[in-house]
């Protein structure tokens, strides 16, 4: 009736999301259809919706933000499960090992997440290396879930290929940080048999910026389209 509470229904979409990478972005406007599973008697249907989602890895859909046309993050630094992304930023290293015969190194970095691997620039000469590079990964919960930062020292060779050497890694758990808050840290590098068959020696540390992405989504609605529901005059007051 005229001053009842329900809800009237107006029409949905279906945005098939299963195609998209981490940093897509998907924006266009989609035809408002009937569907049975929320409305129960077949009614005349017209307008469109407009949807723009950027895809930063899935957790799944979370509740609408009550009065906005945007659907809710999790919550700020409360840890989610499932499919998601990590924005890594390599910021620096002090003290690594020298491995040149000048007294030096050449290191560069590498991140391993899973199937996942990024590598940074190589700086010459240095201790103290600084890359400032970001990467984004996508990881799943588990085993899958552990960040590996690797550095190794860049050689080329006389015959003009190149070969790395190890210099220290380090592992970092991203399952157990909250959604949208970064954590920037200074990690210990150590000897790590995955990466170095021989023990070598290591010193040193890396200063690593992570921070945990889920799935957000941003909705507009064009009402322009969308007929107004018929006012009951038998039952208004």
């Amino acid at each position: 009736g005229f001053f009842s509470n329900s809800n009237e229904y107006l029409g949905s979409a279906m945005i098939d999301l299963h195609d998209l990478i981490t940093g897509d972005i998907l924006s266009d406007w989609f035809e408002l259809r009937f569907d049975p599973k929320f409305g129960k008697d077949v009614e005349q249907i017209t307008g469109r919706i407009y949807v723009e989602v950027e895809y930063e890895g899935a957790v799944g859909m979370a509740p609408m933000t009550p009065g906005t046309g945007s659907v809710r993050s999790p919550s700020r630094g409360k840890s989610e499960v499932g499919a998601r992304s990590v924005e890594v930023t390599v910021l620096k290293a002090e003290g690594i090992v020298a491995k040149d015969r000048g007294g030096t190194s050449d290191p560069f970095c590498e991140l391993v997440l899973g199937n996942h691997r990024k590598k940074t620039k190589v700086i010459a000469k240095s201790l103290t290396p600084e890359w400032n590079e970001t990467f984004i990964l996508d990881f799943e919960g588990g085993r899958d879930s552990v960040l590996s930062v690797v550095i190794y020292d860049h050689d080329r060779s006389l015959l003009g290929g190149s070969s790395a050497e190890f210099l220290g890694s380090c592992d970092i758990a991203l399952d157990p940080m909250g959604v949208d808050d970064p954590v920037r840290q200074w990690y210990k590098l150590v000897w790590d048999e995955k990466f170095s068959k021989a023990k070598e020696k290591v010193t040193g540390r890396v200063l690593i910026r992570t921070l945990v992405r889920p799935l957000t989504v941003s909705v507009q609605l064009d009402i322009s389209k969308i007929p107004r529901a018929p006012r009951d005059v038998n039952k208004a007051v």
